[in-house]
């Protein structure tokens, strides 16, 4: 794995840590519903999907034509 791969994954890591902390997370604790489901549970697998997508993006770059093996 290329160093600049490792420190984009790292970056990510920090950056889910400091959404699934206290002050991001209060803004979607709400008694508020969207189309039946609390709010709350869709910001936290909403930041979960994009946390993922992003972890894919990073992790298949179409950039790198040689095999880090």
């Amino acid at each position: 794995m290329s160093k600049t791969r490792e420190l984009a994954l790292v970056a990510l890591s920090l950056l889910a840590w400091a959404l699934y902390n206290n002050p991001i997370l209060s803004i979607f604790n709400r008694l508020s519903f969207k189309w039946r489901i609390p709010v709350l549970y869709m910001g936290i697998f909403g930041i979960w999907f994009l946390i993922i997508v992003v972890t894919f993006l990073i992790v298949n770059n179409t950039n790198n034509h040689h095999s880090d093996e």
